[in-house]
């Protein structure tokens, strides 16, 4: 798994979860976060590098960009490099459509994301008839990352930063708000604060374990030829990752999935 920080972890909760005996390598490019504000060229020659340096350190059998922006941009180009699957993360734009009542949605996105034509395309393809609006919230990631880290948020700029995305026109609200970007959902009792009504809020998490069993398991055996107990490591481009960011990690990855004293939690740095 691929994402520039901690975000992804709400990617890899849901896999761990679904998947509970599967070895899985995450990869934090803290040392290249935030990806939102790369020119699109760079972070592609960027992201092929690490992902095909660690496919040789780390031989596996799928890849999960755990990351909008990253998806958006690059998935072309590594699908073409790599030998084996990647698993792309999206904004669930077709999960919205089926969950809105009133038929008004906004999509929370980094200004990477929000502009990219692939968002254009899933509005385009999964959302006619429905009032889509598309939000650019530049801050939020970095918010998310930093009160994963122990941060506290600043709850009036949170709530400033997601008005746009609430519409009251014509009788109609907003009833559906899509988190498009991994971080979003560390933010999720926040975003509820701060909310000035309550909506669905909607991760692509699950449809993206969902499609990676896919991947894995076409015959849908679930469990495969992984036997319990598995291992889930962290590297960071930065660096080690500090002891109670560990403790962290452990708590949100594994905290749904049986207890095992063989399953564990590594660190490390990555080229």
């Amino acid at each position: 798994m691929l994402d520039s920080g901690v975000g992804g972890l709400t990617i890899a909760r849901a896999i761990t979860a679904r998947l509970p005996a599967i070895n899985l390598h995450y990869l934090a490019d803290d040392a290249g976060f935030p990806y939102g504000g790369w020119p699109e060229e760079k972070l592609n020659r960027r992201i092929c590098r690490l992902l095909s340096d660690r496919h040789r350190d780390v031989p596996a059998d799928a890849i999960v960009i755990a990351c909008n922006t990253a998806s958006t941009r690059v998935l072309p180009r590594l699908r073409a490099l790599l030998p084996i699957p990647v698993v792309g993360t999206v904004p669930a734009i077709k999960l919205a459509t089926a969950a809105s009542k009133s038929k008004m949605i906004s999509v929370l996105a980094t200004p990477a994301t929000a502009r990219s034509p692939y968002l254009r395309a899933l509005i385009k393809q999964f959302a006619r008839g429905f009032d889509v609006s598309v939000v650019e919230t530049p801050d939020l990631a970095a918010m998310a990352e930093g009160h994963f880290k122990g941060t506290a948020v600043d709850r009036q700029r949170l709530a400033r930063d997601i008005a746009p995305a609430f519409i009251d026109a014509c009788g109609r609200r907003t009833d559906t708000v899509v988190l498009g970007c991994t971080h979003y959902p560390l933010l999720l009792d926040e975003l509820q604060a701060a909310a000035p009504w309550p909506v669905n809020w909607l991760d692509p998490a699950q449809a993206v374990a969902s499609q990676l069993m896919r991947v894995l398991y076409p015959s849908c055996l679930i469990g495969g030829p992984h036997p319990i107990p598995a291992t889930f490591t962290f590297q960071w481009t930065s660096g080690t990752a500090a002891p109670e960011l560990q403790a962290r990690m452990r708590e949100l990855c594994l905290g749904s999935v049986p207890s095992s004293p063989d399953r564990h939690l590594t660190t490390g740095v990555s080229a």
